[in-house]
């Protein structure tokens, strides 16, 4: 299977122009993912994936071949004027999705480049959260440059951040102490007297912390989303009902629920399973139909995602 593999890069390297990392088995995470929809993107500890939903393209990119300033991706956002960010351990990278153009976004007024998570409203202004520096909000056009404002925050050290429904912006901080920004009053959350977290309003989103794990929306209270032997924290959370995706990855791998019964338990591959997959549907129907008769792949049909419906 690791010959295979290898064979299986060697090819996708010379289409991409970039080969994905060759330490997949120990060291290769997912970190960041995000889509639209002409575009999926996959963001890890080593550059980026980009499928193309159209014609099924699978590109790999990083410093070497690109524009992306950091091969470590940490955060994703597609905007609803069709950009797409890429937030990563040393700066912004913009994805015009009309085109095949990555550049380095400018931000006038990034206080850290150490970029931990993006989000956009409902209006499409983009927010960004930092390592040690806190959040900023964009405003205005987002062709050429980020006009960042800083906003107010009890703390710097933004771990992920989400836009729910509302329009209301909820951030959580590296500690877990969660901060809710409704109508322009950043507000510090506080659990009940059962120890649940309250919200108000009945559509779902995911809220993601750095030790205790993700947590979704019942219309009332956040529930715990289950995450079966898992031996790490959370590292990047993706959930969005229109194409229904219910993803959490940690270093196990990537473990993925059913959007209407989340509740019910997850599918679960590591990474190199779900990227040979992924590889192999996007080099040849041969290969993916070999690949189909392994049983644990026949075992995920019942999962809404699998890595060949990517």
């Amino acid at each position: 299977m690791k010959n295979l593999f290898s064979t299986i890069l060697f090819h996708f390297s010379h289409l991409t122009r970039a080969a994905p990392p060759r330490n997949i088995d120990h060291h290769f995470v997912f970190t960041a993912w995000c889509e639209c929809d002409s575009f999926l993107y996959i963001g890890t500890n080593h550059g980026l994936f980009r499928k193309n939903k159209e014609n099924g393209q699978l590109s790999f990119h990083n410093r070497l071949n690109s524009k992306l300033p950091d091969n470590a991706i940490t955060s994703i956002i597609c905007t609803q004027e069709g950009f797409t960010f890429i937030g990563t351990k040393n700066g912004l990278a913009r994805w015009d999705n009309t085109n095949t153009q990555l550049t380095k976004a400018e931000c006038i007024g990034l206080p850290d480049t150490h970029i931990t998570s993006l989000t956009a409203d409902h209006n499409g202004d983009v927010w960004i959260g930092t390592a040690s520096a806190g959040l900023v909000k964009s405003k205005g056009d987002k062709q050429h440059s980020l006009d960042l404002q800083p906003v107010s925050t009890c703390n710097k050290n933004i771990y992920s951040m989400v836009v729910d429904p509302q329009d209301n912006l909820w951030v959580v901080f590296q500690d877990d102490v969660i901060e809710n920004f409704h109508k322009g009053i950043l507000k510090t959350k506080h659990p009940n007297a059962d120890g649940q977290l309250e919200v108000k309003g009945n559509e779902k989103f995911l809220l993601t912390t750095r030790t205790q794990g993700a947590f979704l929306t019942d219309g009332c209270c956040f529930n715990a989303v289950p995450v079966e032997n898992s031996s790490s924290g959370i590292i990047c959370t993706y959930y969005n009902v229109k194409y229904s995706r219910l993803i959490l990855c940690n270093k196990d791998g990537i473990h993925v629920f059913r959007t209407n019964d989340p509740f019910s338990g997850s599918q679960s591959w590591k990474y190199s399973d779900f990227m040979e997959s992924i590889a192999l549907h996007c080099v040849g129907k041969t290969l993916h139909k070999t690949l189909n008769n392994i049983k644990r792949y026949e075992q995920a049909n019942s999962v809404l995602l699998t890595p060949e419906a990517i």
